[in-house]
């Protein structure tokens, strides 16, 4: 018997601080967790879905390298790039004007996706004139961002978009002018090659594994340095050679990231380890 784990991130490991509180019983969810963890200590293999978790593997469980195989995730193919027609006529549906820059944020609310960053930027690119509206899909914001957003009156320059489903997700990526995902730790970053398949240019953190999924298809920043990413922004809204050049190169990248590929990759990993167990 051969036995194979793959490990999508530590994060509870290495940044327990964007957990404290969230749980009821924390003390005894982080031991539970540790212990269920300890188990890829004795697994034959393990799969890392980058080699950022790889790190993290040999540093935070001190598993061998030797024993850890990066396999990456993937994007569905249902997200597509749709035609110019397609997002005008969504634009329309949606009583959304096509003079405004919109910015898509997707995912949780978790410390560590750093909304608090995203909130400051369309803060100061509105007070710098730029006409820029950020949508949020995914989870709501909190109290205090709330709070944020009343008292800065960004309330008519925002629209939650609760958590839709693919097909929805999908318009939004399309729609969507860029993505910004300025997360302090990713053990991948699946929004990153959900947005290049659909054609949207992606605005990211040069931390933990993003670099890695985004390759040189993104722009890249220091997830804190507001001012940065503003410029980074201002660049992508009047530099149109630039976004398309973007665009492009994401279009490619994200051929590098099937499903196919990956389903491939596990079953050769799994025959490989089984047959080992078998010689053993």
């Amino acid at each position: 018997k051969a036995n194979v784990v793959t490990c999508h991130d530590l994060i509870n490991l290495v940044r327990p601080d964007t957990f404290r509180g969230k749980a009821r019983f924390s003390s005894v969810s982080m031991s539970t967790w540790k212990w269920a963890i300890n188990g890829m200590k004795v697994a034959d293999r393990v799969i890392a879905v980058s080699s950022h978790t790889a790190k993290d593997l040999t540093t935070h469980l001190k598993i061998e390298r030797s024993q850890i195989t990066v396999i990456p995730n993937a994007v569905d193919s249902s997200f597509r790039q749709f035609d110019p027609q397609e997002i005008l006529d969504w634009l329309k549906l949606h009583n959304y004007p096509t003079n405004k820059f919109y910015l898509l944020n997707v995912g949780s609310n978790n410390a560590r996706k750093n909304v608090d960053t995203v909130l400051k930027v369309l803060l100061q690119l509105n007070q710098q004139g730029l006409p820029v509206n950020l949508w949020k899909a995914g989870s709501d914001f909190n109290a205090e961002q709330k709070a944020f957003i009343k008292v800065h009156g960004l309330e008519k320059a925002i629209a939650y978009w609760g958590e839709p489903d693919d097909r929805t997700l999908i318009e939004l990526y399309n729609a969507a002018d860029l993505l910004l995902a300025p997360s302090l730790y990713e053990g991948f970053g699946m929004t990153i090659l959900e947005a290049m398949a659909c054609g949207t240019p992606v605005v990211t953190s040069n931390t933990s594994s993003l670099p890695e999924v985004a390759g040189d298809a993104a722009v890249l920043s220091d997830p804190l340095d507001v001012s940065a990413i503003c410029n980074q922004i201002h660049n992508m809204y009047s530099n149109q050679q630039f976004r398309q050049s973007l665009i492009e190169k994401g279009l490619e990248r994200v051929k590098d990231f099937t499903w196919e590929r990956t389903a491939m990759q596990i079953a050769e990993l799994y025959e490989q380890t089984l047959l080992e167990k078998q010689k053993q």
